[in-house]
């Protein structure tokens, strides 16, 4: 009986440590690489603006200003980012709500506002990440037959007939890649230089 409990204990240990990595990926974009999050009460206070104040126009049945606030989903604001980037500038602006409605407080825009600009920046950053190809990253690609045999004779120096030793090239759309002055013609053609080598 003992046995097993300690070796329950062991499993349970190694189980918690293989989820802390699965954890640290849960984390909100950029707060595992120490970023600044928004504070956690700010999607509260987007929703609360939204609903108390932004919904009694801008809703599925009014369609004021072509928005309806209650068809987007405020917790996650990257899905719209074009929608939030204009209301982050009609809310630094004092433009909405509009004069003559309730106006929320200063402290309470100030952190929907806040809240918005970190939300679309690290969905905008995680985005362009994902897309972007690493620098100076070099594909890997194979030596041809005449370059394999230069530099067999460069590293070993040894000659080598790589028409002997090698499979026949595959021609692609008409170029030859073992063949130099093949491949001279070819840009001379798609260049318009005429060949002179």
């Amino acid at each position: 009986m003992r046995a097993s409990g300690l070796l329950s204990r062991c499993a349970a240990l190694v189980l918690a440590g293989a989820c802390v990595p699965v954890a640290l990926l849960a984390l909100p974009a950029g707060l595992a690489q120490g970023q600044e999050a928004a504070s956690p009460g700010a999607d509260k206070t987007l929703n609360d603006l939204a609903t108390n104040t932004c919904e009694k126009c801008h809703n599925t049945t009014d369609w004021a200003g072509s928005l309806a606030m209650d068809s987007l989903d405020l917790g996650h604001t990257d899905q719209d980012p074009e929608v939030w980037e204009k209301a982050i500038t009609k809310l630094r602006g004092r433009l909405m709500p509009p004069a003559g409605e309730k106006q929320p407080d200063q402290a309470e825009v100030d952190a929907v506002i806040h809240y918005l600009e970190t939300s679309l920046d690290a969905a905008a950053k995680n985005q362009a990440a994902a897309k972007a190809e690493r620098v100076g990253h070099v594909p890997i690609q194979r030596l041809n037959r005449t370059e394999f045999a230069a530099a067999v004779r460069d590293l070993i120096g040894v000659q080598v007939d790589p028409k002997q030793v090698l499979p026949t090239e595959i021609e692609v759309e008409g170029l030859a890649p073992d063949t130099a002055d093949h491949v001279g013609r070819c840009l001379g053609e798609i260049v318009g230089v005429r060949q002179t080598f």
